[in-house]
């Protein structure tokens, strides 16, 4: 969020300000575990380390929901707003996405309490990967506004796509915006008549943005209650497209019944089945130098600070929460410090800024691990799955994660 003012979320300049982001909160990360600054953790009480870890195990959990359903949820600057939007949805359930969740579930409680020495995780990943590639629970087509038979849908799509590249316009002039307002700043400083107006006009932009993104949510939501069909040719891909109650009966239209989903600005996706992990990069990232912009420093800088101190604090709640049930000692310095180096070496191979994790920490301790070593093994495994696994991984359903 802290980058969405200095550019065009998805773009290659946002990345590119993400990469370099990473970079800060490693170097930050890095000085304060250097110089023993890890000593700020005794300012944490107790209440505050349950408190933000019960909190994040909430919002973990909540957050998960959308997916075990098949319903989507908003991602907005206010959580609860998008947690009750998410149930209003709950009557669009997926049923078999939710049965897939519920199997996975049921698996892994099963192996914990009749053979808990058995990889219930892994077994559950692999069984439900498996059923979700041999039942083919993953449906999807693509298509296009003029694809649309029925000039009542074909309209309300259109508005949609329409704003949704209404909310990228806008972000994309908002970031301009704020790049051009600091260069003004910098140069005339802040009693410059342009730079007010400048205020002014970036203060417009964003009232804008506010408006049209609400609009664009209100035509998401009109369209996910919507079910449509296809006809398609002899090779699979989309003739046309009806409402599942107006369809003509005289056509061989395809058994699926689909949900319209991620319009963008020159087509949508349609989804018919369950989503799966889909297609994984193979092999791994290559190593190059981030781009340092002195420009945009001074804008990333207070954010990095935020993000590391931030970060660190969920690591060392992570922490000092394994280390109540295993009687063991942490060195805050010394969290910095491998937080620190992750960052800046992840930047160089273009990672986003990384922390702990409680949902991975909780199936780590439930798998048995007890020391640093069980980090090591999960990142060879992670290389070997990065080098020669990734296919197997498309079909493993989002409900079972």
């Amino acid at each position: 969020s802290s980058l969405t003012v200095l550019a065009p979320p998805g773009s290659d300049q946002f990345i590119a300000l993400a990469i370099m982001l990473a970079l800060l909160v490693g170097v930050i990360q890095l000085l304060l575990g250097v110089f023993k600054l890890g000593v700020i953790v005794n300012f944490l009480s107790h209440p505050v380390i349950v408190g933000f870890t019960n909190a994040a195990a909430i919002i973990i959990a909540l957050s998960q929901v959308s997916k075990l359903f098949g319903v989507p949820m908003g991602r907005s600057e206010h959580f609860i707003n998008d947690i009750v939007g998410m149930f209003a949805l709950i009557g669009d359930t997926h049923l078999p996405t939710l049965a897939m969740g519920a199997l996975a579930i049921a698996i892994m409680w099963g192996i914990k309490r009749y053979a808990p020495r058995l990889p219930g995780v892994l077994i559950a990943v692999v069984v439900t990967t498996l059923l979700s590639w041999s039942i083919g629970f993953e449906r999807n087509a693509s298509g296009t506004p003029e694809q649309i038979a029925d000039p009542e849908l074909r309209a309300v799509v259109q508005q949609g796509m329409g704003a949704a590249q209404r909310v990228n316009e806008l972000n994309s002039q908002i970031a301009q915006k704020t790049v051009a307002l600091k260069a003004a700043h910098k140069a005339a400083g802040n009693d410059d008549s342009g730079i007010v107006q400048m205020d002014a006009e970036l203060a417009l932009l964003q009232i804008d943005l506010r408006d049209a993104e609400t609009a664009y949510n209100q035509k998401k939501t009109a369209l996910r209650h919507l079910q449509v069909v296809r006809s398609t040719d002899a090779s699979g891909a989309t003739l046309a497209i009806y409402p599942a109650d107006k369809a003509p009966q005289d056509l061989a239209l395809d058994e699926t019944r689909y949900r319209l989903n991620k319009l963008r600005a020159n087509g949508f996706h349609l989804m018919g089945g369950g989503e799966v992990v889909g297609a994984i990069p193979e092999g791994l990232p290559s190593v190059q130098m981030p781009r340092f912009s002195l420009d945009a420093l001074g804008s990333l800088l207070s954010a990095a600070l935020v993000i590391s101190l931030v970060g660190f604090m969920e690591a060392i709640s992570i922490a000092k929460a394994v280390a109540a049930r295993t009687r063991q000692r942490i060195d805050p310095n010394q969290e910095l410090i491998g937080q620190g180096l992750a960052n800046v070496v992840g930047s160089f191979t273009q990672a986003f800024p990384v922390s702990g994790s409680f949902s991975r920490t909780a199936v780590n301790m439930n798998s048995g691990a007890r020391t640093g070593m069980s980090s090591v093994i999960t990142a060879l495994i992670v290389l070997v799955a990065l080098l020669f696994l990734t296919p197997l991984l498309y079909h493993l359903p989002q409900a079972v994660l």
